[in-house]
């Protein structure tokens, strides 16, 4: 049955249909009102400060600049988890908060390092609450909270803050340059909130950096157009090198960032050089006070003399305390001789300079570095500052070669007993001479010796598979995304899909160690194994080579890894 309404009633029906639109549209309003309980949170560095559990046990942090979260608009988070960094994504419902676990490098942090806590206690998450710039997050079944602050620039970053820096050269250790042909198309601009923008060639992006004590700097890309530069552009190699910087100084309108755990450096030019605050201003002149009258300065009333102890003295800052060594350790402190070791350190505090004896000069902190004494050597680092002077030692031994078994030259092969020359015709006929000794016994005399590792050494291993005794298998997709190079000085190359990582080995027979305290922490496809590659090269036990294939035991047998060439 067909119904014709009245214009009447369609006049109704169309204000009633228009109430109902506005209904759903204020309905809509109050919504995206209530998510906007995001926006507090969503920006801001928050360092961790310390948590407090359900029994009132407290832990504090005694650097919160190690342990950060930073939450970005995309629900995705990053941040900083002692010497690893930490990604992945979040969800915030009015104030209840979900942190789900994601990518996060492999190195491994000092002893002491709250990392774990740290991250176990993020993914434990469950409401969050703020005043002012501080952040609490309260934790599952009541288990306790986690206390944050909110973090800007730090002082010591402000020459940082401001002008666009433009790429002109990176400059290795070994004196190898990459020269930038036009540094305008390579820029990185630091904002007050720790936020940078970067330009690379034709592409375009930015993320977060964490300027921490002694000038340490890290820089997190995470978001960046796709293009397709052309070719001979520096792009991808920009931004790489940016994401492994350890930190910075500055001269004039220069910025220099320490790249690779400082086996290189990046050098910066300014575009505008960064003005000088008026606190810079005040602090080496002061006016004369107002009250005294310009005529009252005349050469007669007022010496010279009176004019230069009426200019105030800046007094210089009270000293911070005496330098203090957060850690000084050696990777491997037995050794054989011929084999490296690396010494590595952490954070030096209240320092103006810091060295290391034995020929390694002066260094940056923290940092590492590899060495390969012949014998039992004392390592010893010396920290100084306007409160004193700090050091710390570290031994690493050496094991000498023991002496050479008496095999290698046996008694039977040259007898004693021979009679002289002149005796042969008569004694023994000289068909008998080549029976006594036989040609075939001059080569087993002195064996062939192989270095330790010449099978593995040089060459370019493909990751193929791995398994685990537990019943886990691992296959890449493309072995030639998981590659590792080992080289003659003792140090390892290491890509695991869109990561690369370094650090070094140590071969003894057939035993193998690998250490890769350098990893960086781009977020790959959710299929990547580029954590699990990384973390199983660290559990190498032992190796062996059958042709073209190469197999890596791991430890307590706990399974393998294959390569081929």
């Amino acid at each position: 049955m067909k119904i014709n309404h009245h214009p009447k009633q369609r006049t109704h029906l169309f204000v009633i249909g228009a109430f109902v639109l506005l209904a759903l549209t204020l309905v809509g309003l109050i919504a995206c009102k209530s998510n906007e309980v995001m926006a507090p949170i969503v920006g801001p560095i928050w360092e961790w400060t310390g948590t407090t559990d359900s029994s009132g046990g407290t832990t504090a942090v005694a650097d919160p600049t190690l342990y950060t979260i930073q939450f970005l608009p995309n629900s995705v988070y990053q941040g900083r988890a002692d010497c690893n960094t930490i990604s992945g994504n979040f969800r915030v419902d009015g104030f209840s908060l979900q942190i789900s676990p994601g990518a996060t490098s492999l190195v491994a942090c000092p002893t002491g390092s709250l990392a774990p806590q740290y991250t176990t206690q993020l993914f434990a998450a469950s409401s969050f609450a703020l005043q002012g710039t501080e952040m609490t997050i309260k934790l599952q079944a009541n288990a306790g909270e986690m206390h944050f602050r909110q973090a800007g620039a730090p002082s010591n970053a402000s020459v940082l803050v401001g002008p666009i820096w433009l790429w002109r050269q990176t400059l290795a250790n070994d004196n190898a340059a990459v020269n930038v042909p036009d540094p305008n198309q390579y820029t990185i601009q630091f904002t007050a909130d720790g936020q940078v923008q970067v330009k690379a060639d034709c592409n375009q992006g930015g993320g977060v950096y964490i300027a921490g004590a002694n000038n340490s700097l890290t820089i997190q890309i995470s978001r960046m157009t796709l293009v397709t530069c052309p070719t001979g552009s520096l792009s991808d190699q920009f931004v790489k090198q940016l994401q492994a910087t350890t930190s910075f100084f500055t001269g004039g309108a220069d910025l220099v960032l320490n790249i690779n755990n400082n086996t290189a450096k990046m050098i910066f030019g300014s575009s505008a050089p960064p003005t000088v605050t008026p606190t810079a201003a005040i602090a080496t002149t002061t006016p004369l006070p107002s009250p005294v009258p310009p005529t009252a300065v005349a050469p007669t009333a007022v010496p010279p003399t009176a004019t230069a102890t009426s200019v105030p003295v800046t007094v210089p800052p009270a000293c911070a305390g005496a330098p203090k060594i957060q850690f000084f350790q050696a990777s491997q402190p037995n050794i054989a001789q011929g084999q490296n070791t690396v010494l590595q350190w952490g954070t030096v505090t209240n320092a103006t300079s810091v060295a290391i004896d034995q020929g390694v000069g002066n260094v940056g902190t923290p940092g590492s570095v590899i060495v390969t004494p012949a014998t039992t050597t004392t390592y010893t680092m010396t920290a100084t500052g306007c409160g004193g002077i700090a050091k710390s030692t570290v031994t690493v031994t050496v094991a000498q070669p023991t002496a050479a078994p008496p095999t290698q030259a046996p008694p039977t092969a040259v007898p004693p007993t021979q009679p002289p020359p002149t005796a042969v015709p008569t004694k023994v006929p000289p068909t008998e001479v080549p029976t006594k000794i036989p040609p075939t016994e001059v080569p087993t005399k002195v064996p062939p010796t192989q270095p330790p590792g010449a099978d593995i050494i040089g060459i370019h291993w493909k990751w193929t598979s791995a398994v685990k005794n537990d019943g886990a298998h691992y296959t890449p997709s493309d072995p030639n995304l998981y590659t590792v190079d080992f080289h003659a000085n003792g140090q390892v190359s290491v890509r695991a899909d869109c990561n690369n990582a370094s650090g070094t080995y140590v071969i003894s027979g057939n035993s193998l160690t690998i250490q890769l305290p350098v990893v960086t922490g781009a977020l790959c496809s959710p299929e990547s194994l580029s954590q699990q590659f990384i973390g199983l090269l660290q559990e190498a036990a032992s190796y062996s080579v059958q042709g073209n294939a190469l197999t890596i035991e791991l430890k307590a047998d706990s399974g393998s890894m294959s390569f081929i060439k």
